[in-house]
């Protein structure tokens, strides 16, 4: 799954916070299960890697439960920056990129799922950037990442 988030905000910051779920909803509260919370991410952190596995519990397995139901959840991806916040969502079927079958259909249903990473490729703040309200507050930013899902097919 590629994670791309590009844009300005009128407030002064050097870092994000990021987010991913999945949700039955993204319009209205329902059952969610979160994959990533409240994950800091600044520029030092480029190239770096945060793991969810089976070693993190029972919230892996209800991660690893809904990436393999059969059902075309929706995945929720925000971030939280200088005081806004920035959100992607889309059907499972949207984000997955084709896996070792290369018919992924609408999720990971056959698979058994061993990890969870986000691999973080490119982060960049500049203040006061583009600064369209002339005031110098305001930073553009853009975060550029990927979630790699990590499985194997299930025994039959």
């Amino acid at each position: 799954m590629s994670v791309d988030f590009d844009g300005g905000s009128s407030a002064l910051f050097e870092s994000l916070t990021f987010y991913v779920a999945i949700v039955d909803d993204v319009y209205s509260p329902g059952f969610e299960v979160t994959i990533l919370d409240n994950i800091p991410i600044d520029e030092t952190d480029v190239g770096q890697q945060v793991t969810l596995s089976a070693v993190d519990g029972p919230t892996f397995e209800q991660v690893a439960d809904r990436l393999t139901d059969g059902v075309d959840d929706y995945v929720d991806l925000q971030v939280e920056l200088g005081g806004g916040s920035a959100r992607q969502a889309a059907r499972e079927s949207v984000w997955i990129d084709g896996g070792l079958s290369g018919t992924l259909d609408p999720d990971f249903a056959g698979f058994e799922i061993g990890s969870v990473t986000l691999v973080i490729d490119a982060v960049s703040f500049d203040s006061p950037g583009q600064d369209p309200n002339n005031d110098g507050i305001w930073t553009d930013y853009s975060f550029q990442a990927r979630i790699v899902v990590v499985g194997r097919p299930a025994a039959p």
